[in-house]
């Protein structure tokens, strides 16, 4: 058997024993993410059915999750106790080093055993050279002076760091009623807080929260807007899942999304008049999603290499792809002429007819063929990660790199291989953003709307589900355009309007948080 089977084998068998103890040590180390779990729940089962439980480990995620209560160990003495629903990883560190001698989440001392293997050895003094004895633990890689006194007794030094009065700790899964008891209650207080906002400028709250939910479909004109909001947003927000699902923070989504619109622009200004419209419109796709690929490329290529932070790369990103933007309507290649050949002003002539997005009509409301690719993305993108070996591996390096190496998978190839994929549906979102009609088929500084940013709040609200981000789009989409409807319906300030909006997604955003986590006040020893 490999590795990986003669642990899991040496696991039942233990449990066919039907022990009243456990002792483990490092159960799930080699194994894969699903089988990590399934010992995990093995382990929590036996609890439950009463036997005693002693885990060994490293991993202070896992442990804070899995264990009631950690002992912490260091070269050789208990160094502490700590409650694991109300520890942190950093009290846990100090402990781990030594930084503190006080046990944390216990009343009375812990650990007074002197260090194994402690021997006597002579160092000189650095005032006078006298021969001081001084304890030296063997584990140490070099031995640690400490000051004595003229008695010769030897006094340790306690380090006393401060316990903030709350800390976030990971709350145990809420069930349905609970997690729904929890959206409904925070939605509730950001109406009322919001309606109390829009009161204060003289409108009725019911009737402009009504006009939100319906002013959005009153008309054809106004369902187009919605799709012209939701399409781009619901692209980006894909792209940006992909990566986030390996814990890759893509915050360059929106230099991505840019890059794209530029190049799909210069590869239909090139050959929008030589050839077909399906294959202008197919090159233009090509080069959008080659430039979004390529900026996110770079800070990959800078990650696998040089191990930088890639949420500071992306986002610096974004404002050279911005800038480069604004640079290029100067240019003379894209710049509008007049029919006798002289430069108009500073701004980006309009794409040739043939880089157009072919049109549909369903009823009364005309769109372009963005919307349906939209849509087969959000399938693909539920596959790939359901059912491709990719889709595993993304999830695997997501959850632990050096797990994932253990198991053979090419590490930095699957991050470049991913971050390429996820600024690719970015870029692709440019060409198709402006290939349509909501740009008039030209590109501008203001083509992306801030789909990059707000495509991070739908991914987390979602919670990566490609199903999710669908209908987290939608609704993000209506609240927008709604308020737009009812601005001009009730002459209300576009500040106002995007004040309340700012409430409502902040509001969700903390009730998304609080079914996952908690604020807890550590007990006083």
């Amino acid at each position: 058997l490999s590795g990986g089977n003669v642990q899991k084998v040496l696991v039942g068998r233990e449990i066919e024993n039907d022990p009243h103890l456990i002792i483990t040590a490092y159960p799930a180390r080699g194994l894969d993410i699903n089988s990590a779990y399934t010992i995990y729940n093995i382990l929590n089962r036996q609890k439950q059915n009463g036997v005693g439980i002693l885990y060994i480990g490293e991993d202070l995620d896992v442990m804070l999750e899995l264990c009631d209560r950690i002992m912490v160990l260091c070269h050789g003495r208990v160094t502490g106790i700590v409650d694991a629903g109300e520890a942190t990883k950093e009290q846990l560190g100090l402990l781990m080093t030594a930084g503190s001698t006080e046990p944390v989440g216990s009343a009375e001392p812990v650990g007074s055993a002197e260090p194994v293997g402690h021997k006597e050895e002579q160092l000189s003094a650095a005032d006078g050279g006298d021969d001081l004895p001084v304890p030296v633990t063997e584990q140490s890689p070099s031995p640690q002076a400490t000051a004595v006194p003229a008695s010769g007794s030897v006094k340790k030094k306690t380090i006393k760091h401060r316990t903030p009065p709350f800390h976030v700790a990971k709350r145990a899964e809420l069930p349905l009623w609970g997690t729904v008891l929890c959206y409904l209650g925070v939605i509730l207080a950001a109406l009322v807080a919001g309606g109390l906002f829009i009161a204060s400028n003289g409108v009725n709250p019911l009737a402009y929260y009504g006009k939100i939910l319906t002013g959005c479909f009153e008309s054809s004109i106004y369902i187009q807007g919605l799709i012209r909001i939701v399409t781009p947003l619901l692209i980006t927000s894909l792209g940006l899942a992909v990566a986030f699902k390996m814990k890759f923070w893509n915050i360059g989504a929106n230099g991505q999304f840019i890059a794209g619109a530029i190049c799909a622009n210069t590869a239909g200004l090139l050959v929008g008049d030589k050839l077909q419209q399906w294959a202008v419109l197919l090159l233009m796709l090509i080069a959008g999603a080659a430039g979004g690929a390529l900026m996110g490329l770079i800070p990959a290529a800078a990650k696998v290499k040089f191990g930088t932070n890639e949420t500071l790369m992306t986002l610096m990103l974004n404002y050279i792809a911005f800038y480069i933007l604004s640079y290029l309507k100067n240019t003379m290649f894209f710049r509008v002429f007049s029919p006798t050949g002289e430069p108009l002003r500073p701004d980006f002539r309009q794409l040739p007819q043939n880089g157009w997005l072919y049109t549909v009509k369903i009823g009364k409301v005309q769109m372009d063929i963005s919307v349906i690719i939209a849509l087969v993305l959000v399938v693909l993108v539920f596959l790939y990660f359901k059912k491709t070996k990719q889709g595993y591996e993304i999830a695997v390096v997501g959850e632990s790199r050096k797990t994932a190496a253990y198991a053979g998978m090419p590490v930095g190839w699957v991050v470049l291989r991913t971050m390429m994929i996820s600024s690719a549906i970015a870029g692709a979102a440019g060409m198709l953003q402006l290939s349509g009609a909501a740009t008039s088929r030209t590109l501008s500084e203001g083509i992306s709307h801030d789909v990059g940013w707000t495509g991070i709040i739908v991914v987390w609200l979602s919670r990566l589900d490609p199903i999710g981000i669908l209908f987290t789009t939608l609704l993000l989409g209506i609240l927008e355009k709604g308020a737009l409807v009812a601005e001009i319906t009730y002459n209300i300030s576009s500040a106002a309007s995007n004040i309340l909006q700012a409430i409502i997604l902040f509001t969700v955003l903390a009730a998304d948080f609080f079914t996952r986590y908690k604020l807890v006040r550590p007990r006083r020893g």
